[in-house]
């Protein structure tokens, strides 16, 4: 299964982390790992692209399934908008494949 726990300080998100496999298919098959992959790979690339917001990279470990983000910028009360938005498509997205195949990822809000 794959996890997805997401960090909130006050009311914004600063930061996520995947974790593990969905287990819905073999490697290479499996329809919702590669959702969540490219809805969350796509997500780091276009912050890091297209908006003022620093990026950070704890760990990223594909074995594992496991990407650790976060976003110190976000802590000190300054989201770029453009950020935001590009956030909450990602959230938008992970959530249709949570409602769809829930027993294959699980999304956590967690506070800091």
């Amino acid at each position: 299964m794959i996890r997805v726990d997401l960090y909130y300080d006050k009311e914004y998100l600063t930061g996520f982390r995947l974790s593990g496999h969905a287990g819905y298919a073999d490697h290479g098959q499996d329809i919702v790992c590669s959702a969540v992959s490219v809805l969350v790979i796509n997500t780091i690339n276009a912050i890091e692209a297209l908006t003022t917001e620093i990026v950070t990279l704890n760990s990223v470990k594909q074995s594992e399934g496991i990407i650790d983000c976060a976003f110190p910028k976000r802590k000190q009360g300054a989201p770029d908008e453009k950020a935001t938005l590009l956030l909450e498509a990602m959230l938008m997205g992970l959530r249709s494949v949570e409602q769809m195949y829930g027993e294959y990822i699980i999304i956590k809000n967690k506070s800091l």
